[in-house]
């Protein structure tokens, strides 16, 4: 008698839900059941088992998670990691190509608000709130490291690929901390490709996000330190990348 498996498929609710979509998929990708459990219970397998002729059901495995090169916007998609920046040390570091400058504008790969961002002008400049940098560290289809440290004494510095841009900011109380724009009124969502995003607290890596198509295909970003994802929470829908492999 010959043995086969079914696909489990996993759609958070949210980055940090109660609730959590499971969605049991036939062998060849189609939906056997939808459910759903509590994060922190046991999971409730389907009461009846699948049945193939000729085979013998063995029991369920995880459907393969697709991680791409890149996530991209177009200026009008943007995530919220849920991280609150408040004081004390934090570091946040993205690998991210802009790919369109808007004339007058200045977009952000990162962001709380201009206290806490890395930004840049139209003209490739860096830029904080109104502290702009003199220099051109972002150039048009380039990929770049943008980091922003928050030091104890609430400073912020604002680096890209290793090297200061000479911008540092006073910090206040924070929200939360968006990639691809800021809370800030001042900036506009970047038009550009995120290919991994990863913050830390105290040198302890905190979120660890790469970009994926989860379970039902739909460009997001997933943490390897939480196992969430993170969806668009702006309009349309990122531009997938390219496959990198498959998880």
């Amino acid at each position: 008698m010959k043995k086969f498996l079914m696909l489990l498929s996993i759609l958070c609710c949210g980055a940090y839900a109660d609730t959590i979509n499971l969605h049991w998929l036939n062998e060849d990708g189609t939906t056997y059941q939808d459910s759903t459990c509590t994060v922190d219970n046991d999971l409730i397998l389907p009461a009846t088992p699948p049945t193939k002729y000729g085979y013998t059901f063995t029991g369920w495995k995880m459907a393969s998670l697709t991680q791409l090169e890149y996530l991209q916007s177009t200026g009008k998609q943007y995530i919220d990691t849920k991280l609150t920046v408040n004081a004390g040390d934090i570091m946040a570091t993205a690998v991210f190509m802009p790919t369109l400058f808007v004339s007058g504008n200045y977009a952000c790969v990162f962001g709380y608000n201009g206290n806490f961002q890395a930004a840049y002008n139209s003209n490739g400049t860096a830029n904080i709130g109104n502290a702009v940098s003199t220099q051109i560290f972002f150039e048009l289809n380039k990929k770049v490291t943008v980091s922003g440290i928050l030091s104890s004494n609430n400073s912020q510095t604002y680096y890209v690929d290793s090297v200061s841009t000479g911008l540092s900011r006073a910090f206040g109380t924070g929200v939360h901390l968006l990639l691809f724009d800021s809370t800030s009124s001042n900036t506009f969502p970047a038009h550009g490709r995120l290919y991994s995003f990863k913050a830390y607290r105290n040198n302890n890596i905190i979120m660890d996000l790469i970009p994926v198509l989860d379970y039902g295909n739909v460009p997001c970003m997933y943490d390897r330190v939480s196992k969430q994802f993170f969806y668009n929470q702006g309009t349309g829908q990122f531009i997938a990348g390219p496959v990198v492999s498959e998880q």
